[in-house]
Formats: structure tokens, C-alpha cells, sequence
């Protein structure tokens, strides 16, 4: 069940069973309940540039959700809605992130900045090959790493299913194998350079681990992973050595016994302008949410023909772009979402038949004439969940791989009343405002803009509407635009919610639906 914490005298009381019902209507809970405890591990929950923003590792988890949803709360003050802040936790505290990166570095490039784990705590020694190792690690052995608080801190190579515990199952038995297989490669191939140089140092010519700078992973809940390596555009070599050639079909070779090696779903290798991707395998995967479908909002609706499998949305997600990391709190949000706007159609419907005073000759729009323009749509996961309700659908983003996608799950899903554009947002905007034929008095628009929020161009253009739903990663910049960008002073918060997608860090995504005031002026 949902908690409103608006006016709570002290922390909500997060109890294994009070979230395996929360919002039980929307799959969210999915039959597991949260585990008390830290996500440990550096910068437990966040990969590559975000690491350093991990949260304070003396909390537990419910401690931690407590404190985010009190400085939200703080954050609000008296713009909360009469009905408070609804709070979903997380129902996994680790195993819970589909989508992670990490840098790589060699044991001996860190220098002062490489953070040893408890592994690395004995003193060097030669191994079988003679090669010096620290402590377990061999020098010059490519390790996963993590930025935080300024330094690089590689994780423990030999915790196995442990090396990085937010990681969903099928990721954490991934990547200690790709490591494994990844440093053979790389140890073979420069024994091999150094036998037919005569140096110790020759130029790496292992087409996976060249200039090998990150490493991303892509799972699903199934089981599916691909991974991308980030590599250099050609060898890092020392003055006066030639660069070998490396050809895509040379590193397909590689790539394919890599992926038979690991079954993997696809590997993925992005270079300066290219982007190969093994021919056994593809560059993404497909998640399947399982949401409410809500009779009442759509009965009236002739634009979709619901069923009971609409309940399940089948989303293409790829490699290298933004995707929700944590699908099943993913899921509790798609059925807030659907929720509220069966909510807020119903609302304007009540309020524009007492103010027309007259059934059947409204001065505003039908709910099934409504509109939604969706902006910063990703993959259209809100697009495909969001389109039943509405006569039509305008997506919009910047990323042309991610507006295939959404194209791609149109088709998945049946979805016939909408469409994606590839612009940014702001451009989009200010046509749409010197667009006056365009009416956008009584329809939606739904923003979910990266952690700046809204430039002041599109926020013009989303005040233009009638009915908002804000979804902020940074709550900060969701204050900023509603209060100190003038939005309060036509809208106010009608619902607001916080999920928690990111358990372990400082980080809660915050969601509201602003209607209009009927004192403000369309």
C-alpha cells in the first residue's frame, strides 16, 4: 500500500509486509520483499560516473529511504497535495540493476588514485610466469573500477558473484567470467608480442582488450545480457612503433568465441565513429512489464482494443543509451502513471460538466479527443504504457538509436496512435509555440527531463497545458521549475510520489501531476 508521509510525526515504519502490499495492483512487490542491509562494495549501487555520488554506507536500506523521503519532503514543504507523498520502495535492495558500467584499469596505472580492496593486502610476489603480482592480481591485469569521491576504486576481482552486488543475477555471473576470459586473452597476446619484439612493453594487438577503457553490461529479467567494451580507436603504442591494422572481421572472429564462450546475448565494441557488433549476436535485449490495465479509463477508448495480454508490455532496450536500470520499480511506476491519468481525465470531466452546467455540451475537450505529447521519451516505455488512454501520442526525443526503438515497440505492442520525433526538446518546443493552430489547452504533456530539468523554452511550452506529469530524477530541479520558474503560479500538485529506483544512493526519482488552476488563464 501506498504511504502518505506528508504530515507522519516521525519516519515511516518500512515492514516486509507493508511493502509486499504496496500498490499490490501493479506487480511492482512481484512476490519479493526488500532485504534489510547495505548493498556493499564501492559506490554500491552506481557505475563509471556515478559512482561517486553512493550514498552513506552507515545507513541500511529502510534507514536510507527514510532520510531520502524526508528531505524530499523538506525539499516540497507546503507544495505537497493534500494526500502527501506516496512512497514505493525498491522490492530488491540488491540484484536489482539491469544496466551498469565500469571503467577499467590495470593493476599498475592507477598510482596513488587505484583503491586496493582487502584481496590486494599481500605483499608482491612472482607467480608461476615469473610476472609480479599485488597480492592476487597480476601487474598490468585489467580490473573493473569505479569512480568515487575522486579516486578510482577497483573492485575485488576474486569476490566472484560478489563484485558488484547491485548488479542483477544474470550481470553478477557475467562479469567475473568476461574478466577472466578477457585478461587471457589479453595475457596471451602480449606474451606473444614481447616473444616476436624482443621488448618487455609491445603494443597490445588483442582486438578486445586494445584500448580498453570501460565495460558496459544489459540484462533482462530473463536472463539476456549483452555486453559493450568500450575500446580505443587504435592502439596506445610508444613513439616509433607502427599501429597494427585491426579490421572488423579480424575482432568478429574474437568477438563471436567470446560470446559462445560466455552465451551471452550479444557483445557490442564502440570505437571513435564505429560501432561493431558480433554477427552471433545483437545489440539489445527485450524486457517484458507486467501492468494494470484499468477497465474503467478504458472502456471509452476506440483507438486500442485492450486485452488481457495488454497487461504485459514488451519493451526493445539497447545497448549504449539510457534505459531504466531497476525494472520491477519500473513497473510500479508505469502503474502510478496509468493511474493518475485515468484519475485526471475523470477529475476534468466532473469539473467541466458543473462548470458548463449542462451534460453533453462540455466547453472543453472529451477525454477520448485528448492528446499526449511525451518529452525526453527514451525508448517510449510512458509512450507504449500512456497511449490507450489517448486519441494521440507525440514522442519526442534527441537520440535518433533510442527513437528506433520506440518504433520498434509501437510495432511489439500494437501501438497505432502514435509517433516519435528526433528532436530536442527545446526545438520542438518552440515550434510548437508558434504553431497557434496547435490547441493545447486540454491535453497532457509528460516530461521526464535529465537531471538539469527543463530549459526555459520547453518549460513555456509544457506550462501551455493543461494537465503535467513532471517525473524528476533531481527533485531539486523539479522546485526549481515549479516555484522559482514561475509553474506554481498556473499549476498546482495534484499527486505526488517517490520511487526509489536506486536503493544505496542518494538518489529517489520524483514524480507529479500538476493540473492547471482554474484561476490561471489558458
Amino acid at each position: 500500500r501506498a504511504m502518505s508521509v506528508s504530515s507522519a510525526p516521525r519516519a515511516v515504519a518500512w515492514t516486509p509486509s507493508r511493502l509486499r502490499g504496496t500498490r499490490a495492483r501493479f506487480a511492482s512487490a512481484r512476490g519479493v520483499a526488500p532485504r534489510r542491509g547495505l548493498c556493499h562494495g564501492p559506490s554500491a549501487c552506481f557505475g563509471g560516473e556515478d559512482a561517486n555520488l553512493a550514498a552513506d554506507k552507515s545507513l541500511g536500506y529502510h534507514d536510507l529511504l527514510d532520510e531520502k523521503v524526508r528531505r524530499t519532503r523538506a525539499l516540497f514543504g507546503d507544495l505537497l497535495p493534500p494526500g502527501g507523498l506516496e512512497v514505493y520502495a525498491s522490492p530488491k535492495t540488491t540484484r536489482f540493476r539491469h544496466r551498469c558500467r565500469f571503467a577499467v584499469v590495470r593493476e599498475n596505472e592507477g598510482g596513488g588514485g587505484v583503491e586496493k580492496g582487502a584481496s590486494d593486502a599481500d605483499d608482491d610476489a612472482c607467480d608461476e610466469d615469473g610476472q609480479t603480482t599485488i597480492g592476487k592480481t597480476k601487474k598490468n591485469e585489467l580490473r573493473y573500477a569505479l569512480f568515487e569521491k575522486g579516486n578510482v576504486a577497483a573492485l575485488d576481482v576474486y569476490s566472484d558473484f560478489d563484485l558488484f552486488p547491485p548488479a542483477s543475477h544474470a550481470i553478477a555471473d557475467v562479469m567475473p567470467k568476461l574478466l577472466r576470459v578477457l585478461n587471457e586473452e589479453d595475457s596471451a597476446s602480449n606474451t606473444h608480442t614481447e616473444r616476436t619484439s624482443n621488448t618487455q612493453s609491445g603494443t597490445n594487438t588483442n582486438p578486445l582488450t586494445d584500448g580498453l577503457s570501460a565495460v558496459g553490461f544489459l540484462a533482462n529479467r530473463r536472463g539476456d545480457v549483452v555486453v559493450t567494451l568500450w575500446n580505443a580507436s587504435e592502439a596506445k603504442i610508444k613513439e616509433n612503433e607502427p599501429a597494427y591494422p585491426l579490421t572488423q572481421q579480424t575482432w568478429d572472429i574474437h568477438a563471436c568465441r567470446l560470446v559462445d564462450a560466455l552465451k551471452l546475448t550479444g557483445l557490442v565494441s564502440r570505437r571513435k565513429g564505429k560501432v561493431w557488433v558480433a554477427s552471433n549476436g545483437t545489440g539489445k535485449v527485450f524486457e517484458e512489464m507486467r501492468v494494470p490495465r484499468l477497465e474503467s479509463a478504458l472502456r471509452n477508448n476506440t483507438h486500442t482494443n485492450p486485452s488481457p495480454e495488454n497487461d504485459t508490455i514488451i519493451l526493445s532496450i539497447v545497448e549504449g543509451a539510457f534505459s531504466n536500470p531497476n525494472p520491477d520499480v519500473a513497473e510500479c511506476t508505469a502503474g502510478w502513471l496509468r493511474e493518475t491519468v485515468a484519475t485526471a481525465l475523470s477529475c476534468r470531466e466532473e469539473l467541466d460538466e458543473r462548470a458548463t452546467g449542462e451534460r453533453g455540451q462540455k466547453s472543453k475537450k472529451k477525454s477520448e479527443d485528448v492528446s499526449l505529447v511525451e518529452l525526453y521519451c527514451g525508448n517510449g516505455t510512458h509512450t507504449v504504457n500512456l497511449s490507450p488512454f489517448f486519441h494521440k501520442v507525440t514522442a519526442v526525443e534527441i537520440e535518433p538509436r533510442l527513437c528506433d526503438a520506440c518504433l520498434e515497440n509501437f510495432a511489439l505492442n500494437g501501438i497505432e496512435n502514435a509517433r516519435v520525433m528526433a528532436l530536442p526538446a527545446e526545438t520542438f518546443s518552440e515550434e510548437r509555440i508558434d504553431d497557434t493552430e496547435i490547441p493545447t489547452n486540454d491535453d497532457f504533456v509528460l516530461v521526464d527531463p535529465p537531471r538539469a530539468g527543463l530549459d526555459p523554452v520547453t518549460l513555456r511550452m509544457v506550462a501551455s497545458y493543461r494537465t503535467i506529469i513532471y517525473i524528476a530524477c533531481d527533485s531539486n530541479s523539479l522546485v526549481r521549475d515549479f516555484v522559482d520558474r514561475g509553474l506554481a503560479e498556473t499549476h498546482s500538485i495534484k499527486r505526488s510520489a517517490v520511487f526509489d529506483h536506486f536503493p544505496g544512493s542518494k538518489f529517489v526519482e520524483v514524480v507529479v501531476w500538476l493540473e492547471r488552476r482554474r484561476d490561471a488563464s489558458a
